[in-house]
């Protein structure tokens, strides 16, 4: 069990900070901390009821960390990840990470016109479990998305016509950001109705992974989305 407690300053300091017992916040802390405990304006913070785990109490103070640095607020922590939070919560590009907060999907600056795209298969991502397919967001590793594209997407259906698609976009559902940008393999066979990867770990080819696909009234396909050259050829 595991308490969630903050020293709050009248200056916009701020301790954040947890403890295995509710006398964790009058015992002695780090230079910083003590100063601010020790100032008659400071309002010591706790959270009534422990968290069942020490896990989830670390969660919590990692978004309390966020949060306040999202206020503006000067953060005093014992966490090894503390300045990375931070850092995260004031980089609104949303390209880092800690061990218990990622960003959902990563966010670029730009977007990909819809037009533009030639030989394209689109596949649209659900950001939930789906059977034993596990979540996705932007702190999965690169091959939980490949094992995806190679056992799930399907894409011969533009193939069997006797065109290929060159290149595979995978998309966020609603926010339409893209997660990942790979080349197929135009020699590779077909796996059952999905094509080889050509670089599997290779997931920003043009470096537009994180920007968003502006669709431009286009509709997204049930299973896939083609590009508007496979579009009109074979649709």
């Amino acid at each position: 069990m595991t308490y969630l407690y903050l020293y709050e300053g009248a200056d916009r300091r701020m301790y954040i900070g947890i403890g295995a017992e509710m006398t964790r916040p009058w015992e002695a802390h780090n230079e910083d901390a003590q100063a601010l405990l020790e100032e008659p304006t400071t309002q010591v913070l706790q959270t009534p009821v422990p968290f069942s785990s020490r896990d989830d109490a670390r969660m919590a103070e990692a978004i309390a960390i966020h949060i306040a640095a999202l206020a503006g607020m000067q953060i005093f922590s014992d966490r090894d990840d503390a300045r990375e939070i931070i850092a995260q919560a004031t980089n609104r590009a949303g390209m880092k990470g800690t061990q218990h907060l990622v960003p959902t999907v990563l966010r670029k600056e730009g977007t990909v016109e819809y037009g533009t795209l030639e030989k394209t298969a689109i596949v649209v991502l659900k950001p939930g479990d789906i059977d034993d397919r596990p979540s996705l967001h932007a702190g999965r590793d690169v091959a939980t998305f490949v094992t995806r594209a190679e056992k799930y997407w399907p894409l011969q259906a533009a193939g069997s016509a006797g065109y290929r698609p060159r290149r595979l976009l995978a998309i966020m559902k609603t926010s339409h950001v893209i997660l990942g940008d790979w080349d197929l393999d135009p020699e590779g066979p077909v796996l059952g109705d999905r094509f080889v990867l050509a670089e599997p770990n290779n997931d920003d080819r043009r470096g537009v992974k994180g920007m968003r696909l502006d669709l431009a009234g286009a509709r997204l396909g049930n299973r896939v989305t083609w590009s508007s050259d496979i579009r009109n050829a074979f649709f």
